[in-house]
């Protein structure tokens, strides 16, 4: 212990001490997080709607609870179809490849608490963001003292591990993964929260190993193979190689004991997830991609899999190191948030074929701050002078780096994916705003302050930038979102001179793809649309249904709604009565009898091609129900809500001309058409 690590003289032991310095990091610490968690709690628990402690998105945000529902049934098989087009159907039963990890935490909430199941995912990610924040301090304190031990730190160290910590916390994807809080986002806070976690217990075997310090690496190790395969195998990689440098370090005390019981560990962590794996799938790695329902319903998927011969390859490798680093893939606007995701999805070289590329910013232009010291850090720990305890951190900096060049040959292009790096930026940006503050401390107060307003400037940078990107619109947004964040735009619009006018098209149908932010109105505001600049050629339905474009504002040409109360039926008998007319089409209400004092309403989309069915929804009798029924013909989509519950999504096949039922009463079905009392699309008006 004390063992200097760095190359300069050894530092005095500080085992058992409490450093002055350790209260003065814990407040900074406090006070960098706590306004990290300004940014981070609204875009997750708000993003231009009202506070929603359990916000998610409207679909594919349930799959750890299903998953955990089966296992509390002695299983991992789930109901078929309950995943949509992720489910992996093999040997006649459905699986999700998302790991063990998220499920496990689950089930004894929903074990407890029923009513919890399938609203949990945001409740879980701040979970995940919280321990990364707690682990990232403990992480930078104890590479702090395996470093520099007891030397002094100055105010100028101190700021920028607090602006590390802030950074990383409020600054960085994190952001972006809580702006869309479904299983995919959680999947990766996790992977990041269990990765910084295990690069903490290991750099504490690399300190001093012991009982204690090596049961801690045990969930931790185990835990992260059960979330994600690549941050779960570069952690356990890191493990091995941490302990072949304890076997051959003459300085470690029973330094082979440890190696083996560290070993070991790393090795059961990966068979453990293989063994899942081999339950799910018959194979202990990989995953049956031919089987997934995705590439059994979309002709692209199979396509692009016969081109490429399978999701990982050498030949995706030039598109990823474009997309992921190049240093302007960022895009400056003048509009509010002024920064954002480039315009366009990320670019294939040399025409490529991936499975979907998605509008996706670099780490260096979206996080330079924490790339810039990474950058530094891996230059340290791969330097020369770089002996003792620091040889052991170089071979977790590259096992952690390995996660994320795994990445590399991935043919598949989104913005989450930058969560990869954020471990290897914890710990390889710690490593090198130590060591920076280490050569300033010679130099002059002048020096040192210009590297302080340096260093302020980008972080700012970075944390504007990862803001910007994470409230600008993405595909799952709800309308009201789309709205609100519009009418932000246009009041700081109004304050710049910049008129969103400029941004504006107009036509009597939407076009299939629009560059990112431009709005578009079809006929005379039955509808203002935003778009994504996302594109959706392999995926024809969601290209034929406009996915590119968010709805801001449906007018009364589109948006319908009825004032609805119902009188008991006698048993077994039904009534049906037509809402809307679409063409050939028709959207129609089927009452249905029901315990006393209930009826039971069944929406249907009718037309040549058949009928499709909405949800069952028992109401009770005598009440006034709120009935809001889209019928929108620019994006070819029909849908109804019940007192704002959605009852009813399917696309629709035929165009205008369109007429909603007046009102009515018969049947027992007292209906009243209320669209004109509905306000008018004012955002929509005032952008003509």
């Amino acid at each position: 212990m004390g063992e200097h690590v760095t190359g300069l003289p050894p530092v005095a032991p500080t085992e058992g001490a409490t450093p002055p310095d350790r209260r003065r990091f814990v407040r900074v610490a406090l006070i960098a997080n706590g306004l990290a968690a300004l940014p981070f709690l609204w875009i997750l628990w708000f993003l231009w709607g009202p506070f929603n402690f359990f916000r998610s998105t409207t679909y594919q945000a349930n799959f750890y609870d299903i998953q955990a529902s089966a296992m509390l049934h002695g299983h991992l098989w789930i109901p078929k179809s309950s995943l949509g087009v992720e489910g992996f159907l093999v040997g006649g039963h459905e699986y999700t490849y998302f790991g063990l990890f998220s499920s496990l935490l689950r089930m004894p909430v929903i074990e407890l608490f029923p009513g919890l199941a399938n609203r949990l995912t945001a409740p879980f990610m701040l979970v995940a963001w919280l321990l990364t924040c707690l682990f990232t301090a403990m992480l930078i304190w104890r590479l702090r003292m395996m470093v520099r031990g007891g030397v002094a730190m100055g105010r100028g160290e101190l700021l920028t591990l607090g602006l590390l910590m802030g950074t990383v916390a409020g600054g960085s994807v994190l952001l972006f993964l809580a702006a869309v809080p479904y299983t995919f986002s959680e999947d990766l806070m996790w992977s990041v929260c269990l990765s910084v976690g295990c690069i903490l217990v290991l750099l504490g075997m690399v300190e001093r190993p012991s009982w204690s310090r090596w049961l801690a690496c045990v969930p931790f190790l185990i835990f992260v193979n059960q979330n994600r395969l690549t941050t779960g195998w570069g952690c356990a990689l890191a493990g091995l190689l941490v302990a072949a440098w304890m076997w051959f370090s003459p300085k470690v005390e029973d330094g082979r004991r440890w190696a083996l019981r560290l070993g070991a560990l790393s090795v059961i962590a990966v068979g453990l997830g293989c063994l899942v794996n081999e339950i799910k799938f018959g194979s202990l790695f990989g995953l049956p991609i031919q089987d997934q329902v995705y590439t059994l319903t979309n002709a692209y998927r199979r396509h692009f899999l016969r081109v490429s011969g399978g999701e990982e390859g050498v030949v995706f490798l030039p598109s990823n190191l474009l997309a992921y680093l190049r240093p302007d893939a960022l895009r400056l606007t003048s509009s509010f948030p002024f920064i954002t995701l480039p315009a366009a999805p990320a670019s294939s070289v040399d025409g490529v074929l991936f499975d979907r590329l998605y509008r996706t910013a670099s780490v260096t232009a979206s996080m330079p701050f924490l790339f810039l010291l990474a950058a530094w850090g891996v230059v340290v720990a791969l330097g020369r002078r770089a002996r003792g305890q620091l040889a052991a951190v170089r071979w977790i900096i590259l096992s952690i780096g390995g996660a994320a060049a795994a990445l590399m040959v991935w043919g598949y292009i989104a913005p989450r994916y930058l969560a990869d790096f954020l471990p290897l930026f914890v710990l390889a940006g710690s490593l090198g705003a130590i060591d920076l503050w280490r050569r300033l401390e010679g130099s002059s107060r002048t020096t040192r302050r210009w590297w302080v307003v340096g260093l302020v400037t980008v972080a700012a940078f970075t944390i504007w930038a990862n803001i910007g990107i994470s409230v600008t619109p993405n595909e799952e947004w709800s309308t009201d979102q789309v709205t609100n964040y519009l009418k932000v735009q246009q009041s700081v619009a109004n304050l710049t001179g910049v008129s969103l006018k400029d941004r504006v098209a107009t036509g009597t149908a939407l076009p299939l793809w629009g560059p990112a932010d431009r709005l578009f109105i079809v006929g005379d505001c039955d509808g203002l649309y935003l778009s994504t600049g996302e594109k959706y050629g392999a995926a024809p339905t969601e290209q034929y249904q406009r996915a590119t474009w968010l709805t801001a504002e449906l007018g009364p040409g589109f948006h319908h709604t009825f004032s609805a109360r119902f009188s008991p039926l006698p048993a077994g008998a039904r009534t049906s009565v037509r809402l809307v007319t679409i063409g050939g089409q028709s959207l129609d209400l089927t009452v249905l009898s029901g315990p006393a004092s209930e009826v039971t309403l069944v929406f249907s989309l009718r037309g040549p091609e058949g009928v499709g069915y909405g949800y069952r929804l028992a109401v009770p009798t005598n009440e006034t129900e709120n009935l809001s029924v889209i019928t929108d013909t620019a994006k070819h989509s029909a849908a109804v809500t019940v007192n704002s519950e959605l009852v009813l999504a399917l696309p629709l096949r035929t165009g205008a001309p369109i007429s909603a039922s007046g009102s009515l009463d018969s049947g027992g079905v007292s209906i009243v058409n209320t669209t004109s009392l509905q306000p008018r699309p004012t955002l929509c008006e005032s952008l003509r």
